[in-house]
């Protein structure tokens, strides 16, 4: 592996989506981009031996935005990953969901970016992709974009199968694919009393935690315009993991992104735990920190520290 960067330079596909006024968030791409960036530079066990489930990835949106513009932002955003490193995955496990919400009379359609991403990591290492939606209602509504992708990008990205519990296929593959060196990304469900996907969120920890060679990299708390709720949830989210799972260490990142409207000006710190050791012996309980960050109107350069081991500033 090489020595990590004092800094890595912005893909320019993502510095021209990130200064573009009609984007609304963008935590979920930086969330992959770190990720993989981590493992590529730092991880010392062979990469062919990663499986990574992302359960539930969210976003890339547009407000007010139509098919097309849908369309031709998420192929751009997949190009643009032709230039960086060739990363290898034995198996990529894409969970997502598509959430859509009205805007006042307006609909703004949240569509996955990570499944974007995912076909990147396909086309230089020919591995399937699982998607999923936890939601029957979402697939319904999103069955048009939903074919157009598979049409598109049929060449270079397989779809196994739609179902509705994302959760239920992640605790199944982890079950079966227990000799397999895992990482596990999850976004829990936005509000506390989404109870349903709340438990089934916890029970998924649960098993991660019972299979020594699988991990828990991220449990991301997407900001909602409710922040107080998103609070709560976190703090119980913090509890669970810090009584439950194995950890390695913790880094907190802060990711300061444009707010959808001049009254949202807080979002919520990233929690990314990351076990770069295969050895379960190693594995340790970490604090895990979290905080608000005030954001005005104005894209923010976005801030990642990873703490004392690691520190990579991505400049925008």
């Amino acid at each position: 592996m090489t020595d990590k960067p004092s800094s890595i330079e912005t893909p320019s596909v993502l510095r021209r989506y990130l200064h573009d006024e009609k984007a609304a968030n963008f935590h979920d791409i930086w969330k992959h981009f770190i990720l993989v960036e981590y493992v590529r530079l730092r991880a010392n066990f062979p990469m062919r031996k990663i499986t990574y489930i992302d359960t539930h990835a969210g976003s890339f949106a547009y407000r007010n935005s139509n098919e097309i513009q849908l369309r031709s932002g998420i192929l751009n955003f997949t190009s643009g990953f032709d230039s960086l490193p060739e990363c290898t995955y034995k198996n990529i496990i894409n969970i997502y969901g598509s959430k859509i919400t009205k805007d006042g009379d307006n609909i703004t359609t949240y569509y996955p970016g990570s499944l974007a991403f995912s076909s990147w990591l396909l086309r230089h290492n020919r591995n399937k992709i699982i998607g999923c939606d936890i939601n029957s209602d979402m697939i319904k509504k999103c069955e048009k974009q939903a074919l157009l992708f598979k049409k598109t990008l049929k060449s270079r990205i397989q779809y196994d199968f739609f179902i509705e519990d994302g959760y239920g296929v992640a605790e199944e593959y982890i079950k079966t694919n227990r000799e397999e060196n895992g990482l596990v990304f999850i976004d829990p469900p936005y509000y506390p009393d989404e109870k349903t996907d709340w438990n089934k969120s916890l029970n998924l920890v649960n098993i991660i935690n019972e299979v020594p060679r699988w991990s828990l990299v991220q449990w991301y708390c997407v900001y909602t315009d409710d922040t107080r709720s998103c609070l709560g949830y976190l703090n119980n989210t913090m509890e669970v993991l810090k009584n439950n799972a194995k950890f390695l260490s913790a880094i907190n990142i802060s990711l300061q992104v444009r707010p959808l409207s001049k009254e949202y000006a807080k979002t919520i710190s990233g929690i990314l735990i990351v076990n770069p050791v295969i050895d379960v012996s190693k594995f340790s309980s970490a604090l895990i920190k979290s905080g608000i960050k005030e954001i005005g109107d104005s894209l923010s350069p976005i801030d990642v520290k990873w703490g004392p081991k690691i520190d990579i500033e991505f400049i925008g």
